[in-house]
């Protein structure tokens, strides 16, 4: 049975019965995988998507923008974890510039993953989704851009990326990924 715990009381617990999918995109529900496959059994599927790393350490936190949010230690840490499920059958790694640069076949593919049809209202989501503000939506709901992919590359950055990519762990994710 899935333990009685923090992240099952905070998403579990209010999951209404006549729900048949369901999608929550907290980054750290990456650790908990494996308790989440244990516990729904053949009854879940799970999307697990990575993203360039020298982005993903450029990114701000919301309320404290003056702060970097993620850290390399975590970003190889919760990329390690997802991808220890890589062939799993119930678990589909996709990246985040593929979804946001091939829209359309990425969610083909995904679709396909999840056995539903890809239809109108899934291509324009932004138009159909019943969640229409977030902390992380800071320009409001709209359709997928591009400017939050290769960040890295401007040259205000270099020093951090530089940091990262000195990371060995850092490095070889990126280059099993096809980052790099």
């Amino acid at each position: 049975a899935f333990p009685t715990n923090y992240f099952y009381e905070k998403f579990f617990k209010n999951i209404p019965f006549h729900c048949n999918r369901w999608c929550e995109k907290t980054p750290k529900n990456v650790l908990y995988i494996g308790r989440i496959l244990a516990h729904f059994r053949k009854k879940v599927k799970i999307l697990h998507i990575v993203r360039d790393g020298r982005d993903v350490i450029l990114s701000r936190h919301p309320s404290k923008p003056d702060k970097y949010w993620i850290s390399a230690k975590r970003w190889i840490s919760e990329v390690n974890a997802g991808l220890s499920f890589y062939s799993h059958p119930q678990v589909y790694t996709l990246k985040y510039e593929d979804l946001v640069l091939y829209y359309d076949d990425t969610m083909k593919q995904i679709c396909n993953f999840l056995e539903i049809d890809y239809n109108y209202r899934l291509k324009n989501f932004y138009q159909f989704a019943t969640v229409r503000a977030n902390i992380s939506y800071t320009r409001g709901l709209q359709p997928l851009y591009k400017d939050s992919i290769g960040k890295w590359q401007n040259k205000r950055y270099r020093k951090k990326v530089d940091e990262f990519i000195k990371n060995k762990e850092a490095r070889r994710l990126l280059k099993k990924l096809h980052y790099i």
